[in-house]
């Protein structure tokens, strides 16, 4: 068995990822989550995994933390800083190179060439560094996750209207939970090397849609309504989201959607994981219940 370690094991995404690495029946003591400190490794020890200090800003420390793994599931850094990531992944990589791993699965962005959201740039160029290297790799290229929409549908439930600026275009946002499950597959099975997959929703859907599977999932009629950005914004603070991030919800997330941007839909989470990708009544009922937390 190839021992796996995984960046980002405190997060979100890294979390589910090794989750789904144990329930794909990985040992724990073959899975070496990287964290950023040794108190932030204590739930792994407890869990029976041995986890290894690591930043993104010590190249020469991440090579020492590569020794002996085989296998690297690398989470790009949080980061919105494009010059800073950049800097920081490239030093992976060539830590990741030097190290000779088997296989490196880097988890970058769907609908790259779009540029959606101005950090493809760096997907692109992180993909581009890998192949030039010539590391054993498997791009696998998140969509936006379904959870993201968390607090727009539960502001929606509350006051009835589900509010978007996308101009009713549609998306391809995928649950992060299939989205773990797909990247744990990739990166535990045979077969992958080499390939890129679009972890995104097998068809695509509109606001219409997610007012449509919320009503199912609340058992509550909920339209969507089209409206100007501003007002869209107002809506969702009025509701209790914070402003910074209704601002980003609408002038980054929606607008993407509106300019076409996040349309690439394929079958890739299904064949690598079994599971659909799409968003779904009971999905969104697990969404409203985190979000009342």
């Amino acid at each position: 068995m190839s021992t796996i370690a995984v960046t980002g094991a405190t997060g979100n995404l890294g979390g589910l990822v090794i989750d789904h690495l144990l329930t794909l029946g990985v040992p724990a003591g073959d899975i070496v989550p990287f964290v950023r400190s040794e108190r932030k490794g204590e739930p792994f020890v407890a869990r029976g995994m041995a986890p290894r200090v690591a930043s993104y800003d010590d190249a020469e420390g991440f090579e020492r933390a590569l020794e002996g793994i085989d296998k690297l599931v690398l989470i790009s850094p949080p980061s919105l800083d494009n010059a800073g990531r950049l800097h920081q992944l490239h030093g992976v990589v060539m830590a990741a190179h030097a190290a000779k791993i088997e296989q490196l699965a880097y988890v970058s962005l769907s609908d790259p060439e779009e540029r959606p959201f101005r950090l493809e740039d760096v997907e692109l160029a992180i993909e581009s560094s890998i192949r030039a290297a010539g590391i054993p790799h498997t791009f696998l290229r998140d969509s936006v996750y379904l959870d993201e929409l968390a607090p727009e549908l539960a502001v929606a439930v509350s006051s009835g209207e589900l509010l978007s600026a996308t101009a009713n275009h549609t998306m391809n946002w995928a649950p992060r939970v299939d989205q773990a499950k797909a990247i744990a597959a990739a990166v535990s099975q045979d077969g992958h090397l080499g390939k890129t997959y679009d972890l995104v929703s097998p068809e695509p859907y509109t606001y219409d849609d997610v007012a449509a599977i919320l009503s199912q999932a609340t058992g509550k009629t909920i339209a969507h309504r089209l409206a100007p950005a501003d007002e869209v914004i107002q809506a969702l603070t009025t509701g209790g989201m914070d402003a910074e991030r209704a601002k980003s919800m609408v002038d980054d997330f929606q607008a993407a959607i509106a300019a076409g941007k996040c349309r690439t839909t394929g079958g890739d989470i299904e064949h690598l994981a079994g599971v659909s990708g799409r968003p779904t009544p009971a999905y969104f009922t697990h969404l409203l219940e985190r979000a009342s937390r």
